[in-house]
């Protein structure tokens, strides 16, 4: 009688132990499943709004976008008003297509770190960046025929980024100086946008190790919108899930 006794608690427990094995396993599923419902709908709606925002787009536009690396939240650290973004180009339509021209320093998107040309959907891709902005600077015809001129030709020229972050070097740009010189050369001095001294710069990045505890005056993301000679046209935050990197 004792051995049936404990045979049957025996079965019950085990019975009782799969029974929550199982439901514990459909409760992992169904969260499962609801974060990827979240993440489709999500990226879904990142989608239409670069289709939205590449449709307002005009030539000489200035992009703005951050990702979810470290590098990237290094970069917004370097402005001094508005963080939202790391990392800058200007788009130009090309045969009905947006094209980004941007100088990035070297990752997995640009080992050579030479001057890149890509698509705008590319360049702001939600499964890689967080967030982008499309800016208008205030210029003429014939100030924006000189613009793009300049600024494929740094692209045509293989120029490639620099690290030093020093504006009085023309042969490597980073991203932000080779808007803000072309700016210059195309309206003849008329648009001069604002600079940034940083003192003591700390990071432990290995690319801006040049600049490390070091004063310099640069130019930041928010330098080359927040000035009375751009416009903002379209802002836009991906609620998308940071990528594991």
């Amino acid at each position: 009688m004792m051995h049936k006794t404990t045979l049957f608690l025996i079965l019950l427990i085990s019975l009782i132990t799969v029974t929550c094995k199982n439901k514990a396993t459909h409760k992992e599923k169904s969260i499962s499943e609801r974060v990827a419902d979240k993440q489709a709908i999500a990226i879904k709606e990142a989608l239409k709004n670069i289709e939205t925002g590449k449709a307002l787009i005009k030539n000489g536009d200035l992009i703005c976008r951050t990702g979810y690396d470290n590098i990237s939240l290094s970069l917004q650290n370097f402005n001094t008003q508005d963080k939202s973004y790391s990392h800058s180009g200007i788009a130009f339509i090309e045969s009905g297509e947006v094209f980004v021209y941007h100088s990035i320093a070297g990752n997995d998107e640009n080992p050579n770190e030479n001057f890149l040309r890509e698509p705008f959907d590319t360049f702001v891709n939600p499964l890689r960046k967080s967030c982008f902005g499309i800016y208008r600077y205030k210029i003429t015809q014939e100030e924006m025929r000189k613009f793009d001129s300049s600024f494929k030709l740094l692209y045509k020229n293989h120029v490639k980024f620099d690290k030093n972050f020093d504006l009085k070097d023309d042969e490597k740009q980073y991203c932000s100086e080779a808007i803000y010189k072309c700016l210059i050369k195309s309206t003849n001095n008329r648009v001069v946008l604002p600079t940034t001294i940083r003192e003591n710069y700390k990071s432990d990045i290995s690319k801006y190790l040049p600049v490390k505890n070091k004063k310099f005056e640069y130019i930041a993301l928010d330098n080359l919108y927040l000035n009375p000679f751009c416009d903002s046209i379209f802002k836009f935050k991906y609620n998308t899930f940071a990528p594991q990197y």
